[in-house]
């Protein structure tokens, strides 16, 4: 999950380990690279935040890297409907995927594949933030930067110090 806020995206360590999954054999941008990790099973809800303005572009063009905002308001029962229409489509396109000659199948299997997976890893974390919601999983979502903190980071960076 993602969340956009203050010119910030702040990116959950569990889809940072399926992006760099994702991203084999694809050019890993400087900004991530630059801050590889071990997932800790108890951290895999926690948040990276990325203040770079490359790194915030790049994250927002992601879709498969849900983005927590359309549904903070929602209620779980919304969200599981979109879930199941989600799955829906998911099943369609490997109805048509399934239909389509063995030649056509055999020659984009593995991007079909990859797309696929993708689309399930979307479906699990919209599940996810519907427990979340439901109070069945928990985890902290970043907080919001008050005026105080930020005059505090202003003043810091003038006195030369890293916050």
């Amino acid at each position: 999950m993602k969340i956009f806020e203050n010119n910030k995206v702040y990116v959950q360590k569990y889809d940072m380990m399926y992006f760099l999954r994702f991203m084999i054999g694809e050019k890993i941008p400087e900004f991530v690279s630059n801050g590889f990790f071990i997932l800790n099973q108890d951290e895999k809800y926690e948040f990276i935040e990325f203040i770079d303005p490359e790194a915030v572009d790049y994250f927002s063009n992601i879709d498969w890297i849900v983005d927590y905002s359309p549904y903070k308001d929602s209620s779980v029962e919304d969200i599981r409907a979109y879930v199941d229409e989600l799955i829906d489509s998911r099943n369609k396109s490997v109805d048509e995927f399934n239909g389509k000659s063995d030649e056509y199948r055999e020659k984009n299997y593995n991007s079909f594949g990859l797309s696929l997976n993708k689309m399930d890893y979307r479906i699990d974390t919209i599940r996810l933030i519907a427990f979340f919601k439901n109070g069945e999983i928990k985890f902290k979502l970043p907080k919001k930067e008050n005026r105080e903190n930020i005059i505090q980071k202003v003043i810091s960076v003038f006195k030369g110090n890293k916050f």
